[in-house]
């Protein structure tokens, strides 16, 4: 059985390195003079069961 291989390509790779240095200049012009803070969350899974307190 051969394996399927990957779909169809969106968007090349120069697309996206075109694209995220448009965004990283408009950021650092929007941004010039102000000092700017990035915050990334990640998810995890949650408990299957409560914490009790004092654990």
């Amino acid at each position: 059985m051969v394996e399927p291989g990957p779909g169809e390509v969106l968007v090349s790779a120069e697309q996206i390195a075109e694209r995220t240095a448009q965004l990283a200049a408009e950021i650092s012009r929007d941004y010039a003079q102000r000092e700017v803070l990035l915050l990334g969350i990640l998810r995890a899974p949650c408990c299957s069961s409560p914490i009790s307190p004092g654990s």
